[in-house]
């Protein structure tokens, strides 16, 4: 059960960090007031993330869980069904949006959503998911063979 506390802690602690209240809460009563430019800024960041695929990270991090679930023996019958049906991707997306928001200058948050655009942008992120696997792999292998060395070099 400790395992399952630290992967759930590991994977989701900096998303809850994210959903912390905002210290500016009021009446928003038109389009000028902080929140609509915030709600607008929001916006954008939600367009970034559908743009650059980023959107589908709550799938993805729900589907690494529940791998990372059906190799604990340990969980509570009915825990892995229980976790399918409450937990939904679009939280997570939900708990990201403000840290983008906070973190991106609204014309820097404009300029990469026109970059994401062009063609340049779509053909950057066909060529950053084949990198990443890649990357995964290249660090699977080079892992794998230092810890053969150690293990050699240990035994000597």
């Amino acid at each position: 059960m400790k395992k399952l506390i630290l992967a759930v802690s590991f994977c989701t602690l900096p998303l809850l960090i994210a959903a912390a209240p905002s210290a500016s809460q009021g009446k928003a009563d038109s389009q000028s007031t902080p929140e609509a430019s915030q709600a607008a800024k929001e916006k954008k960041v939600r367009q970034l993330l559908d743009l650059t695929g980023s959107g589908k990270m709550g799938e993805q991090v729900i589907a690494r869980l529940i791998m990372q679930f059906e190799r604990m023996p340990q969980l509570p019958d009915g825990y892995i069904a229980k976790f399918k049906e409450l937990a939904k991707p679009e939280d997570l997306i939900d708990l990201i949006v403000p840290i983008y928001a906070r973190n991106i200058d609204e014309k820097d948050l404009d300029g990469v959503i026109q970059f994401f655009k062009t063609d340049i942008g779509k053909r950057w992120m066909e060529a950053q998911a084949k990198i990443q696997r890649e990357s995964v792999a290249a660090n699977q292998t080079w892992t794998r063979d230092l810890h053969k060395r150690i293990m050699k070099a240990l035994q000597k």
